[in-house]
């Protein structure tokens, strides 16, 4: 008969599946807030156009990841939502505050902006995905109005 692991190892697994892509997903961005030059385009206004659109992108892919770790847990609501977007954000603002001492980078309030953006923007994609899955799988879901 096959053992069970014990209930505390579940647990940790459990924290592991929920967190771990959020966590590295964040390694990530460190990775690259840390660089001191990033490949960028020539011309002024697709390197400012490139750079938001980074922004954005990679916290929009953090906002969701953040959602997917707290609304593992809970039924969707206005809470966690709420605590994805301010976990996403706060995690921009230790990003800039991280570049401010990299050689060759700066904070840039602007930055911030985008990175809220985006973390807005991957909640609200991460809530639109569940609540396709939760009307597939329970059609009177309470999810299905937001």
């Amino acid at each position: 008969m096959p053992t069970r692991p014990p209930l505390q190892e579940v647990r940790v697994l459990k924290i592991a599946r929920r967190w771990g892509p959020a966590l590295a997903w964040m390694l990530l961005i460190f990775a690259l807030s840390a660089q001191s030059q990033l490949p960028t385009p020539e011309q002024r206004w697709m390197d400012s156009l490139f750079e938001k659109s980074a922004h954005t992108f990679e916290f929009a892919i953090l906002g969701a990841l953040m959602s997917r770790a707290l609304l593992a847990k809970e039924s969707p609501g206005w809470r966690a939502v709420g605590v994805a977007v301010l976990l996403t954000w706060l995690y921009a603002l230790s990003d800039e505050f991280h570049q401010r001492y990299v050689p060759g980078r700066s904070a840039d309030w602007r930055d911030i902006s985008f990175d809220w953006l985006g973390a807005i923007i991957g909640t609200w994609l991460w809530l639109r995905y569940t609540q396709s899955r939760s009307k597939e799988h329970n059609p009177q879901s309470p999810i299905s109005n937001i």
